[in-house]
């Protein structure tokens, strides 16, 4: 799973993102989706947004890069 951060979160701490590129119109697309949409995977948002899953993928490396989104390491639960 990914987490989401919205505009003025830095989840790494010591990078601003006021001072990162912008992402690109595919990437902001994916970005939005995602808030709108959580917890929705790679195929369901390509579906939602009429990309590839590869261009899902593409964007979701460059959200990262950007500190717009992370891995979520949400603990599996004990059964």
């Amino acid at each position: 799973m990914i987490e989401v951060c919205r505009r003025g979160e830095s989840p790494l701490g010591g990078r601003s993102l006021l001072s990162t590129p912008e992402p690109d119109a595919t990437a902001r697309a994916v970005h939005e989706a995602m808030l709108a949409h959580p917890g929705e995977d790679v195929t369901a948002l390509a579906a939602r947004l009429d990309l590839t899953g590869d261009q899902v993928r593409s964007a979701l490396d460059r959200l990262s890069e950007l500190a717009l989104v992370h891995p979520s390491y949400d603990p599996v639960p004990f059964k």
